[in-house]
């Protein structure tokens, strides 16, 4: 992870990659981060519109049934 954080929100999606958004770290972070097993690599994603900490996070999966 570039960024240390605490008490961040994480999902395994789909894809299994792993979501890894918020926290804090000296103050609340708006970072996230997805994590993909396969390369063993984290990325960086778009900053959120407000810090996050303490937050849930969840996958939803949609089916046509």
């Amino acid at each position: 992870m570039s960024t240390a954080r605490y008490n961040p929100a994480a999902a395994l999606l789909p894809c299994d990659k792993v979501l890894v958004a918020g926290g804090s770290c000296a103050g609340g972070l708006n970072t996230a981060e997805l994590w993909d097993p396969a390369t063993g690599a984290w990325s960086d994603l778009p900053p959120m519109a407000y810090e996050r900490y303490f937050a849930c996070c969840c996958c939803l999966l949609y089916t046509s049934d």
